[in-house]
């Protein structure tokens, strides 16, 4: 479902900080751009689709997942709003998407030609817009590097403290609300629900956590 651009919220995201509203004005012109709607696990685009769209978190959450050999999801990040799903792709220049993005929740997504996009951008590059674009990207690579970090811990439980700890860290929070269910928490972490199950509970029995669906607390 496709929605009239709330403007006044479009300002505010991490992209725009800083940006002229007419710039704004024009490269939202210029890419095209359309609000939409999608339903939980509703497929925003499929792996390896071609690269035709930039997408920005409105509202909701948006989960971009990577499939193995053996047909396992594994995902790769979620993205909350104003994350940037496809900054790589404007940065670099890549043609295909090497994973899939699907709506966590119901989520309204920023959508904009690319290629629009990018004539609109060559001009405003080493202005606040690229200056926001290049340490969004910034942030990309720190969450990849946490991700790294999180599937090199050797046991189950030391991976599922370790993103907690960085969740909480990021919120500022003391409970933690995640926008996943035990499958989706156990293909982020990379590893099988029934083991994720387990070791929850030996990490609730153990008082180190407390949880409840998804809601999260750190004891120690």
């Amino acid at each position: 479902m496709r929605d009239k651009i709330p403007y006044e919220k479009v300002r505010t995201l991490p992209m725009f900080r800083g940006v002229d509203d007419a710039v704004i004005s024009s490269l939202i012109k210029a890419s095209a751009a359309k609000l939409k709607r999608y339903g939980r696990q509703e497929t925003v685009f499929a792996a390896h689709s071609a690269v035709r769209h930039v997408f920005v978190v409105m509202s909701g959450a948006l989960k971009i997942s990577e499939y193995g050999e053996n047909g396992a999801a594994h995902i790769l990040r979620i993205c909350r709003p104003g994350h940037i799903v496809g900054l790589a792709h404007i940065l670099g220049r890549l043609e295909t998407f090497p994973g899939s993005c699907t709506a966590v929740e119901e989520s309204e997504v920023l959508v904009m030609d690319i290629d629009g996009f990018n004539r609109a951008l060559k001009t405003l590059r080493y202005g606040p817009l690229g200056e926001n674009l290049f340490r969004m990207m910034s942030d990309d690579l720190l969450v990849s590097w946490r991700a790294q970090s999180i599937l090199s811990c050797r046991t189950i439980g030391d991976r599922v403290m370790t993103y907690l700890r960085w969740m909480q860290a990021e919120t500022g929070k003391k409970e933690i609300v995640l926008p996943l269910n035990r499958q989706e928490l156990a293909d982020l972490l990379g590893v099988h629900r029934t083991a994720l199950s387990r070791t929850l509970a030996q990490l609730v029995a153990s008082g180190q956590l407390a949880c409840r669906k998804n809601v999260f607390r750190l004891l120690k």
